[in-house]
């Protein structure tokens, strides 16, 4: 036991270190929202939305990405490209997933509930690490989702695109230049469900395995152990919903397709009709508002599809507690709340602001554990969806309803002789397929061409009917109509005026509730000064209070000593007398007692007086002495006080 008392020192060591470690960590506690009321992350939570009911001409603030991001997240340092974000989130995190697509006149566009999505999904890249995951490289030109789309069995997905010229085929992210996996573009996606019989339930292989230039490109050990980190799959059932964090069909359907061969990619936005097919529902396009902000270095774009702030209400809260809580709490970081800046648009777009904050101050173990037990319910039931899908899959190729594709088939099998009626039956599926396409075309050119009669019909009206407005507006000359429009004109202008001055005065309200607060912690932090002052003020008086008193007790005992001196040297001065006067008095005795003749008691008498003499020379010198001495004494104990 003695001789590993080392080992069991170092042993309580890290046990004292590990609870203090703990106890910090569970001292950790974030404010949260309760209910439906929606705390502010950073400073720009859902920017677009909440600036969107600015007054028409009024310009929103000047924004800094880099700023704007700081607020939610770490800037790193990613070769080549430089410094990335990497969002405060949960660990398996991951882009395009809290959210949805809508389709607009841009495409498809993604709406995502994180408070920075508005940024991180319309500008730059995202892009995958080893290190860090998924980072975002910043950009400053508009686009509704920068993804690379593709669909397999009963199911459509997407991943990420990164910069031009970079893919992930050699396992990690690299540059390929011209020829990398973004420039595949499948010739089939487009036409999968008219041509390949979708659906009368017949299903064929596919994508780029079947085009030598890119088949090494997408199947190979390296891409294959990643791609379960890349794309993202969704079945059509569920495309339609508002948040596909429920239903995203995760790693193991990855996997399965592309082992299958059950993908094809295609690089370019999916257009809606297609779209339409492959999800075998009907697709509506959302309206949009455009706006432009001023940044940093340029002015953007900023698009926001009509209807969608709906949505952010609903998931907003489950977002921030589910995804965004768990990451600041490692990160040991608090949210702005009430405290942000534009917090007063934030409560206005959650139509929140006469409504009392409802706020709850959780501790970080607390968090982590609930977004933990979420995480695991939303695992199981994914879980449960891709295993009805791979039993799906194995079911139909069992059935033999899984096909190479066509065109293979018939040139791995051309130097085959096939009988007449395979050859008659090919001739006949062949033509047909001409024709199905020369319809296809002759549709699609009737259709351009009705669209393009449409559009001149609607042209030539819209022109004569502003000649006769114009031909009645010379002919009366319109005078009352001119004078309402400037009048209607100028009454906009009003509105619009009060409107920006009603902006002014919230926004000055705001800075002088912001100022009233700044003066109440300043008189707050003077009056905590002064009572510091004061503190430090009587702490000083006691300190000289107490060494006076130190000081006037080491004087009281140092003049008791004098005393004491004093008193001994006087007692040892009238000792030393006693003991002369006793010895005289002895000699006179025995001079007495011998019988001395009175001569002799001259002598003695001269000799007593000359003894006297010498004793009274010697007292005086004594006395000198003692008096020198005393000075020197007091003149020492000075010296010592």
């Amino acid at each position: 036991m003695l001789r590993n008392w080392k080992r069991w020192v170092t042993l309580g060591i890290a046990i004292i270190c590990f609870a203090s470690f703990t106890y910090a960590d569970t001292s950790f506690s974030l404010t949260i929202g309760t209910g439906d009321f929606y705390a502010s992350v950073g400073n720009y939570d859902y920017f677009p939305y909440s600036y969107s009911d600015y007054p028409s001409g009024y310009a929103a603030p000047r924004i800094s990405f880099y700023d704007v991001m700081s607020d939610y997240g770490f800037w790193v340092d990613v070769a080549p490209f430089g410094r990335v974000w990497r969002p405060y989130a949960s660990s398996n995190w991951r882009p395009y997933v809290q959210g949805h697509w809508v389709y607009t006149s841009y495409g498809p566009t993604w709406v995502g509930y994180e408070p920075w999505a508005w940024a991180g999904y319309h500008y730059g890249n995202w892009i995958w690490t080893q290190r860090y995951g998924w980072v975002w490289i910043p950009g400053y030109d508009w686009h509704p989702g920068h993804v690379v789309w593709s669909h397999g069995y009963d199911a459509i997905g997407w991943m990420p695109a990164p910069p031009v010229g970079y893919d992930y085929s050699r396992g990690y992210l690299s540059y390929q230049g011209q020829y990398n996996q973004f420039a595949y573009d499948d010739p089939d996606f487009d036409d999968y469900g008219d041509d390949y019989g979708y659906g009368q339930g017949q299903y064929y292989y596919g994508g780029p395995y079947y085009d030598p230039r890119y088949r090494d490109l997408y199947y190979n050990p390296g891409y294959r152990n990643i791609v379960i980190n890349l794309w993202v799959f969704i079945g059509n059932d569920h495309f339609g919903y508002n948040n596909y964090s429920d239903y995203y069909l995760d790693r193991d359907f990855t996997r399965n397709v592309f082992e299958r061969r059950l993908v094809r990619i295609s690089s370019r936005p999916i257009q809606r009709p297609v779209m339409e097919r492959l999800v075998k529902q009907k697709i509506a396009e959302m309206p949009v508002r455009v706006r432009e902000i001023d940044t940093d270095k340029k002015r953007v774009k900023m698009i926001v599809p009509e209807g969608e702030d709906k949505d952010i209400r609903e998931n907003a809260n489950r977002v921030q507690k589910e995804v965004i809580a768990p990451g600041f709490v490692q990160q040991r970081k608090n949210f702005k709340g009430l405290q942000a800046r534009n917090a007063q648009l934030v409560n206005k777009m959650f139509q929140q602001e006469n409504k009392r904050p409802q706020l709850r101050n959780i501790s970080g173990d607390e968090v982590v554990k609930e977004a933990k037990q979420v995480e695991t319910q939303k695992e199981e039931k994914r879980g449960r969806l891709v295993r009805e899908k791979a039993d799906r899959v194995i079911q139909i190729e069992k059935e033999g309803k899984i096909h190479e594709a066509r065109d293979r088939d018939r040139n791995r099998d051309k130097n085959r002789k096939p009988d007449a009626q395979v050859e008659e039956r090919n001739k006949d599926r062949d033509r047909d397929r001409g024709q199905d396409q020369d319809q296809k075309v002759e549709r699609k050119q009737e259709t351009i061409d009705t669209r393009e009669a449409d559009r001149n019909q609607e042209r030539d009206r819209d022109q004569q009917f502003e000649k006769r407005s114009s031909d009645k507006e010379k002919e009366r000359g319109n005078s009352d109509k001119q004078q309402k429009n400037i009048e209607q004109r100028n009454v906009e202008q009003k509105n619009i005026e009060q409107k920006k001055r009603d902006f002014d005065s919230q926004i000055e309200d705001e800075r002088g509730r912001s100022t009233t607060k700044q003066k109440d912690v300043e008189q707050r932090k003077q009056q905590d000064e002064g009572q510091d002052q004061d503190r430090v003020k009587q702490r000083n008086v006691d300190r000289d209070r107490q060494q006076k008193d130190v000081e006037q007790k080491k004087q009281q005992q140092d003049e008791a000593q004098d005393q004491d001196r004093v008193k001994q040297r006087n007692l040892d001065r009238d000792r030393q007398r006693n003991d002369e006067d006793q010895k005289i008095n002895d000699r006179q005795t025995e001079e007495r007692d011998k019988g001395r003749v009175v001569d002799k008691k001259e002598d003695t008498k001269n000799a007593s007086d000359s003894d006297k003499k010498k004793e009274t020379t010697n007292k005086k010198n004594q006395k000198n002495k003692d008096k020198k001495h005393n000075q020197n004494n007091n003149s020492d104990d000075d010296n010592e006080r």
